[in-house]
């Protein structure tokens, strides 16, 4: 099965939600939100939760990649998010 899914997708990623579960996760001020910035010497900088979603919503800062396919990677501690990033598609 793998093999088929590589074929599908030769880029070598594959992204799938199939869980129906409503999860309710938590932030707080300890919660780094990491965006893709290709003017960063790290290629990432951490902002504000609001600076976050904006750019998930389309208004990324100025030299931060755009979201296209709104991916995050959620880093988590239960249910607290330690930290949450854009997937970086070029």
């Amino acid at each position: 099965m793998r093999k088929l899914l590589f074929e599908a997708n030769p880029s070598g990623m594959y992204v799938r939600n199939v869980s129906p579960l409503l999860r309710t996760l938590k932030t707080d001020a300890r919660t780094a939100f990491a965006l893709a910035c290709l003017d960063r010497p790290d290629g990432v900088q951490v902002v504000p939760l609001e600076t976050f979603v904006s750019a998930w919503k389309g208004f990324a800062p100025q030299g931060c990649w755009p979201f296209s396919e709104r991916v995050v990677a959620l880093h988590l501690n239960g249910t607290r998010v330690l930290r949450a990033e854009q997937v970086y598609f070029p």
